[in-house]
C-alpha cells in the first residue's frame, strides 16, 4: 500500500463525513423547528418515546444530535429523565439506518448513489426551497454511498498493513471492542466506523465475528462526546447523558457473553444474505434488543432517578 492509496482512503472517509453532515443539515432544515415540538409532546409513554427517537434519528442520521437536543430539554426543565430515556434508546436504533442502506450490493449501491446525485442536482433548478432542500438530502445520501464505494476499493489494500489489519482482525474479542470504542471516540460517530466495517467486509477484509465486537465498542464510543458535553449541565441533564453511556455499556454486557459462547450460531443466523448485510443487521439488533429488554425496567429507572434527586435536595436543605 502506497501514499496514493492512503490518500484515497482518507479522501473516502472525509467524503463519508461530509455526506453525513450534508444529509443531517438538510434534513434539519427541511423539518424546521418541528423536531423540538415532537420530542416535547410525544413522550407520554415509553414506547412512544422509543419510536419517536428512532424516527427522528433515522431522519437526521445523528443519534448524538438527538441526544444533545434531549439533554437540552432536560436541562431547561421541559422534560424529565423518565421521558428522555425512551427517546435516547430509540435514537440508538434510528442511527443504524445508514448502515442498512450501504450494506447492499456494489452495483445496487453505485446505481442508487448516481441516481440520487443526478436527481439532487436537477432539483437545484426548482423554484421551491423545499424541493431544493430535498435535493440536498439526496445529494448527501449519494455522497455517502459514493464514499463507501471508495473505501471498499481501498479495503483490500489495507489488509497488507499489519497495524491496520490488527485493528480489525484481532483474535482478542476485548481488544476488538476496545478498538471500536477508541475509533468511534475519535470520529465522534459510530456511523463512519460501522460503514468502514461494511466496506471492508465487501472485499473480504473483515469477518462478521470481528465486526460484531467492534460494533459493541463503537456504540459506547459514540456516547462519550455527549457525556463530556453534559458535564457543565445540571444534575438531571448529566444523568440523562450518562444514561446514554451506561445503556450502551449494558448492550455490550448483554451481547458480549452471547457472542463468546454462541458466536457461530449467531453468525449462521445473520450471514445468510452475505457478510455486509449480516453486519448491518447485527448493528440494528445490537441497538434494538437492549431497548426491548430495558423497556420493562422503565418504572425502576424512574424511581431510582426520583430517589437520587430527593437525596440531593435533602443534602442541599441540610
Amino acid at each position: 500500500m502506497n501514499v496514493y492509496d492512503v490518500l484515497n482512503l482518507l479522501g473516502g472517509i472525509a467524503l463519508f463525513l461530509f455526506g453525513m453532515h450534508t444529509l443531517s443539515a438538510s434534513l434539519e432544515k427541511l423539518a424546521g423547528g418541528k423536531l423540538e415540538t415532537w420530542l416535547e409532546k410525544a413522550t407520554s409513554r415509553p414506547i412512544k418515546g422509543v419510536l419517536l427517537g428512532a424516527i427522528i434519528t433515522a431522519v437526521i442520521q445523528s443519534s448524538a444530535a438527538t441526544t444533545v437536543m434531549i439533554i437540552g430539554f432536560v436541562n431547561s426543565g421541559l422534560m424529565k429523565l423518565s421521558q428522555a430515556i425512551g427517546v435516547i434508546m430509540g435514537a440508538n436504533i434510528g442511527t443504524t439506518i445508514t448502515t442498512q442502506l450501504i450494506s447492499f450490493s456494489v452495483f445496487f449501491t453505485l446505481f442508487l448513489s448516481v441516481s440520487m446525485l443526478i436527481i439532487g442536482l436537477l432539483t437545484d433548478f426548482c423554484k421551491s426551497i423545499e424541493a431544493k432542500t430535498f435535493g440536498k438530502i439526496l445529494i448527501g445520501t449519494g455522497i455517502i454511498l459514493t464514499a463507501v464505494g471508495i473505501i471498499s476499493r481501498e479495503a483490500e489494500k489495507l489488509t497488507s498493513v499489519p497495524f491496520i489489519r490488527s485493528l480489525f482482525t484481532s483474535d482478542k474479542e476485548w481488544l476488538l471492542a476496545l478498538n471500536g470504542f477508541f475509533l468511534t471516540s475519535l470520529a465522534q460517530s459510530s456511523s463512519p466506523v460501522t460503514g468502514t466495517l461494511i466496506a471492508f467486509s465487501k472485499s473480504g477484509a473483515v469477518c462478521f465475528r470481528s465486526s460484531a465486537f467492534m460494533i459493541l465498542g463503537a456504540n459506547i464510543g459514540s456516547s462519550v462526546p455527549v457525556a463530556i458535553m453534559s458535564l457543565k449541565k445540571d444534575d438531571e441533564a448529566r444523568r440523562t447523558a450518562f444514561f446514554n453511556l451506561w445503556f450502551n455499556v449494558f448492550a455490550l454486557l448483554l451481547f458480549y457473553p452471547v457472542l463468546i459462547f454462541f458466536g457461530n450460531e449467531i453468525e449462521r443466523f445473520f450471514i445468510a444474505r452475505g457478510t455486509a448485510r449480516a453486519i448491518a443487521d447485527f448493528n440494528t439488533a445490537a441497538n434494538l434488543i437492549p431497548a426491548v429488554v430495558a423497556l420493562p425496567l422503565y418504572p425502576l429507572i424512574y424511581k431510582l432517578n426520583n430517589g437520587a434527586r430527593k437525596n440531593n435536595n435533602s443534602e442541599k436543605s441540610f
